[in-house]
């Protein structure tokens, strides 16, 4: 699906790249953020698809952990088409900066690839990150690079359950001067 799909129209607008609210939903906690007759997820999150095939991303990996603002940051996941029929596989790969001046999206699209696979196939699927794509319009609206601990996620679907998670962390350079 190209949209997030709601559960019902009382939960309109719901999408993958939505803000944080201060108060997440939590069934044990009467004063956080829920529906009472629905769940706060959507039916089908953005990227959902159906098939008759089955596969799996495992292993999901970046060539180091710490990073600086003029390198480029290597990304690998494994894809193993586990059923018995080729299919076609779309690839998310998504970020999320958990601490940031300025309020950002839960999740942020920033690379996809389509992979086609073969039964019992297994492939490696890599793409590249710079720091425009970890950037964000500040306050006064210039791009802005917070040095700092970021998520990368992948998966077939911005659902949270199946999206696999790695650490990293931009640094900034010290002052050579």
């Amino acid at each position: 699906l190209p949209i997030t799909w709601p559960r019902q129209t009382g939960q309109i607008p719901i999408f993958y790249a939505q803000r944080s609210s201060g108060r997440p939903p939590d069934d044990t906690n009467p004063f956080t953020s829920k529906y009472l007759d629905v769940p706060v997820t959507p039916l089908f999150s953005f990227g959902h698809g159906l098939s008759y095939g089955e596969a799996k991303l495992e292993n999901l990996r970046l060539d180091k952990e710490t990073y600086f603002a003029d390198e480029k940051i290597s990304v690998a996941v494994d894809v193993i088409c586990s059923g018995n029929i080729a299919r076609r596989e779309t690839i998310f790969f998504f970020i999320h900066d958990p601490v940031t001046n300025v309020a950002r999206p839960v999740l942020e699209l920033k690379r996809w690839r389509q992979i086609d696979l073969a039964p019992g196939d297994h492939k490696t699927i890599s793409v590249t990150l710079d720091a425009d794509d970890f950037s964000f319009p500040g306050r006064d609206l210039h791009p802005t690079l917070e040095p700092g601990a970021f998520e990368l996620l992948a998966g077939f679907s911005a659902a949270p359950e199946g999206l696999l998670r790695a650490s990293l962390r931009l640094a900034a350079r010290a002052n050579t001067a």
